[in-house]
């Protein structure tokens, strides 16, 4: 699976981790998290579901959501949402174990 991005966004958008495994870069990936929040957004306004996998041309985006952060892994596009959905998935998870703040029982 050749992993292009990995972006981990608050709520708000902002950035807050963002690698690169590519060597065909996105442009400005950090503009990628905002507009992937804005669509976040609409898509939960006027669905009432939040968007998981989008797929373009050559690329696809798996988001995964947990404790208000999400992960948006950018990988080709042969690869499927599952298999995507997985590491954004355990990425995310060990970000959030890792940097998250004390749990609240």
């Amino acid at each position: 699976m050749p992993i292009r991005n990995l972006i981990v966004l608050a709520p708000s958008g902002l950035v807050l981790f963002e690698k690169e495994y590519s060597k065909e870069k996105i442009a400005q990936p950090r503009l990628l998290g905002s507009l992937l929040t804005a669509m976040t957004e609409f898509a939960t306004q006027t669905t009432a579901m939040r968007p998981s996998y989008i797929e373009m041309s050559s690329l696809a985006v798996t988001m995964c959501r947990e404790d208000s952060v999400t992960c948006a892994l950018v990988h080709d596009r042969t690869d499927k949402a599952l298999f995507g959905r997985l590491l954004a998935g355990e990425i995310l998870m060990a970000f959030v174990e890792e940097y998250g703040g004390p749990r609240r029982e």
